[in-house]
């Protein structure tokens, strides 16, 4: 690189912004550079960046924040840049300077971003380059998709495949939201170590619906199971409120009744117990608030951790998973479209509540696959097939202690 031009220099590192690495000197350039509008077609785009000229805002792209907006139309401009395009008053709405970054577009307002090195990004996203499922469908509508996500998978391979799915069943609906600029993603989240139940809206109204109710327990309820490390020191209160906020050296959320620290986070449950006789204990969580971590920082606070949860003190070590699992979400006082679900509680499967009840079971005792099923309004096949499937420890889930109504042991194969 000795005796390199500036010219030369300036190439380089214009290419690899080009390719969307971040580099400090082109940064530096850019933020130095001379104001220039862009120009781009309002029929395709539904804005336009003109010199002279000035196009209003479409229907289709109107009824957004004006970030996600910029967000979607430079994908591939770093993340920071956009947001100093507010910073140096490069974005004008009505020909009035922009710094709130969640200003609501309508019909009908001009929009020009003056900066000549933003590139409008392709309008097609393209799906997972690999088809592997991460998740199993347990509702499905026009309207919202319920997925079942697995232990140790995060969000965004989930939002991927999803995604991915939709793209392969119907590919003219999912290319026609992407050129409407609606791109699926989850209405709430989930830990990486948690399996459970995630929503997703499959269309705008969905999605603002859904993103209105997610934070009211009165129109969506999660519900969840933990199997959990028993504490004989420690009652379970049946509700439990409290602070949230994290420890950044211990890297987890902490959890007080009480709390002076300005970060701290209001958060509170239901907890109820629903089995366990021996050394572990099986709960039902009701959330009230969605804050992160919290189930898994108040059971350890509780002196219950979550089996598995070594972060938040369980003794026992398991690979990427915890013994927790999102596995109900009620709806109820939703709004038109989506008023149609309210009333419906919807589950994974009978699977975990099988493995509750034959927790329970304590040592020297047995129960049958008629009992657990009546108990469910399942049949006895279906409690067979589950415990034949069982995931967890014997210790946790004694599933040889189930057998037939007539004694017989039957052909359990277990270890």
């Amino acid at each position: 690189m000795k005796g390199i031009s500036g010219q030369k220099l300036h190439e380089i590192y214009f290419a690899a912004w080009e390719k969307g690495l971040k580099t400090t000197y082109y940064l530096r350039t850019l933020g130095a550079s001379r104001i220039e509008s862009s120009t781009l077609d309002a029929a395709k785009f539904g804005f336009t960046q003109k010199r002279n000229n000035q196009e209003c805002l479409l229907n289709k792209a109107a009824d957004q924040t004006i970030i996600s907006f910029l967000k979607r139309r430079f994908k591939t401009t770093p993340l920071s840049l956009i947001y100093k395009l507010f910073r140096t008053k490069k974005v004008k709405v009505d020909g009035e300077n922009i710094r709130y970054y969640h200003h609501r577009l309508k019909v009908g307002e001009k929009i020009e971003v003056n900066d000549k090195y933003l590139q409008l990004s392709n309008q097609i996203i393209y799906p997972l380059s690999q088809n592997k499922m991460y998740f199993k469908i347990i509702y499905e509508d026009k309207n919202i998709l319920l997925a079942l996500k697995e232990h140790g998978i995060t969000m965004p391979s989930l939002d991927n495949a999803v995604r991915h799915y939709l793209s392969e069943k119907n590919p003219t609906e999912y290319q026609r939201q992407i050129e409407n600029y609606f791109v699926l993603i989850a209405a709430h989240r989930l830990d990486k170590l948690t399996k459970g139940l995630v929503i997703y809206p499959k269309n705008p109204v969905a999605k603002k619906v859904l993103y209105q109710a997610i934070g009211d327990k009165s129109k969506i309820t999660k519900k969840y199971l933990a199997i959990c490390e028993k504490s004989p020191k420690k009652a379970l209160p049946n509700y439990i409120s409290g602070y949230l906020w994290k420890n950044n050296q211990a890297q987890k959320m902490e959890f007080a009744p009480k709390s002076t620290n300005p970060q701290a986070k209001f958060c509170a449950l239901e907890i109820k117990k629903v089995g366990g006789e021996n050394i572990y204990q099986t709960l039902e969580i009701t959330l009230h608030t969605g804050r992160k971590h919290q189930i898994r920082s108040i059971l350890s606070y509780l002196g219950y951790p979550v089996i598995g949860d070594e972060k938040y003190g369980s003794k026992i070590k398991i690979e990427n998973k915890i013994h927790l699992l999102a596995y109900k979400i009620e709806f109820n006082n939703l709004p038109s479209p989506l008023a149609y679900l309210n009333g419906k509680s919807l589950s994974s499967n009978f699977s975990h509540p099988v493995y509750n009840c034959c927790s329970q079971i304590p040592k020297g005792k047995v129960s049958t696959y008629k009992y657990i099923a009546e108990f469910l309004h399942i049949s006895p096949r279906e409690v067979g097939q589950i415990l034949k499937n069982n995931p967890f420890l014997s210790s946790e889930v004694p599933c040889h202690r189930v057998i037939a109504t007539n004694f017989f042991i039957g052909g359990y194969y277990g270890e």
